[in-house]
């Protein structure tokens, strides 16, 4: 996926359109030219960019054979993005374990010191994936750590890659393990996924296995931002006001037909939060698209959403408009290239792994939501996880309560807060969205 430039047409949407219906009905003759500055994010690179070491690319002789497989070509000349071929395997619908694998992939004492590893692959029928894995290890797999790539069945719209899409997806250094498998000497590799066993088959194409610096100088312990989405009032009453303590800066993510009605922040609170050194981005431009999630919305009311969101940011000369954020976490390969249209940065949810540095892919950024159901031993462990293996942690918060959290979206004053003492405690450097891309790409 190629960057997109800043779109001269992009204009300012009227403040006073609400709901689906409003978004529908605005036409492109109703459209302006902003008024104020671009954002100040300077262009980053794209993943396909980076530095990165491929380790296998699934071309002739690549030597990976499939296990425990119902279908799969190992030369898949029909549907590949680099070279002139790629592989895939299916899983078989009873929920046993599919693979492909090869021994001696990597030189003998290949050193994974100070990298992750990245994987280039397609899912299709991933609504049926239970796990999805890569696993390195010494001969034979005596002894082998085990990397997460996927493993849960309940939120598909919330995971790091969308349906049938190319996506790189980098894993970070948070691997299971089996024996005493040393970083240093690694030498088979393999890919596993089981499905849920109703019947259904899913499909995984690989395209590369990579490996990519782990810690970028910036940040060589890790780095955390720490993000509002949906403009609650609470956010600015406890919120930022006790990030003061420790000079944290949030990303706020915007709801803009939220912004200046009862309980919620209004537009002097955001510019004051932005005075301060933080900074507004986007999130939806209705909520009631919010609450739909934007996989549901019809193409013309997503692209409207986006938008105007967008043009709201500029015209308001927020620091944030080239930043957004997937309501309830929510994505598809539609709704990423809607997206790239207008932002050149994503995050979705995931409370399984941090995201690493640089991320996988700049429109799939992993984030911790924290909801009445995150313990704050949950929120320490990501933390000290952060910490070291030197990741990125996106902390999101929602309404901040003084009393027992009772909405999904809540969380308890005391346990923000003690979260936060313990950001501070343990040395983390807390720096905004913006920020973290500028200084680790």
């Amino acid at each position: 996926m190629s960057r997109r430039s800043l779109l001269a047409g992009i204009g300012v949407a009227a403040a006073a359109a609400t709901g689906v219906g409003a978004i529908h009905a605005l036409s492109s003759e109703q459209v302006q030219q902003p008024t104020k500055p671009a954002s100040v994010l300077p262009v980053i690179r794209e993943p396909n960019e980076l530095p990165r070491t491929v380790l296998a690319q699934f071309q002739r002789d690549h030597g990976f054979r499939g296990d425990g497989t119902a279908a799969g070509a190992v030369d898949d000349t029909g549907d590949y993005v680099e070279g002139a071929q790629s592989v895939y395997f299916e899983t078989t619908g009873n929920g046993v374990q599919a693979s492909i694998s090869k021994p001696s992939a990597l030189s003998v004492g290949f050193d994974m010191s100070g990298k992750v590893f990245a994987v280039l692959l397609k899912v299709t029928g991933g609504e049926h994936l239970t796990r999805l894995s890569l696993r390195a290890g010494d001969s034979a797999f005596k002894n082998y750590f085990q990397f997460m790539i996927q493993a849960s069945p309940t939120l598909p719209f919330q995971e790091i890659f969308p349906e049938n899409r190319w996506s790189w997806v980098t894993m970070p250094w948070i691997p299971g393990s089996e024996g005493k498998p040393a970083r240093e000497n690694l030498t088979d590799l393999c890919i596993t996924a089981a499905d849920d066993g109703t019947g259904n088959r899913v499909k995984i194409q690989i395209q590369a296995i990579a490996v990519q610096n782990e810690r970028p100088e910036a940040f060589p312990s890790g780095v955390i931002s720490i993000s509002f989405d949906d403009c609650w009032g609470s956010q600015r009453k406890y919120g930022t006001s006790f990030l003061e303590k420790y000079g944290f800066q949030p990303t706020i993510y915007t709801i803009v037909d939220e912004v200046g009605r009862p309980g919620r922040l209004s537009l002097p609170d955001l510019h004051q939060i932005e005075a301060s050194g933080g900074e507004i981005a986007a999130h939806a431009w209705t909520t009631a698209s919010h609450n739909l999630g934007f996989t549901r919305l019809p193409a013309d009311v997503l692209d409207s959403e986006l938008r105007m969101t967008r043009n709201w940011l500029l015209e308001n000369g927020f620091r944030g408009a080239d930043l957004f954020a997937y309501p309830l976490g929510y994505f598809n390969a539609d709704v990423i290239k809607a997206t790239s249209k207008y932002f050149k940065f994503a995050r979705t949810l995931n409370n399984r792994q941090e995201e690493t540095l640089p991320p996988g892919e700049m429109y799939t950024c992993r984030a911790q939501s924290s909801t009445n159901t995150v313990t704050l031993a949950h929120l320490r462990d990501r933390i000290d996880a952060c910490k070291a293996n030197g990741t990125w942690l996106n902390l999101v918060f929602h309404d901040i309560t003084p009393g027992v959290p009772a909405a999904s979206v809540q969380i308890a004053l005391s346990t923000f807060q003690q979260a936060i003492d313990y950001v501070a405690r343990m040395g983390i450097p807390v720096r905004t969205t913006s920020e973290v891309l500028r200084r680790a790409m």
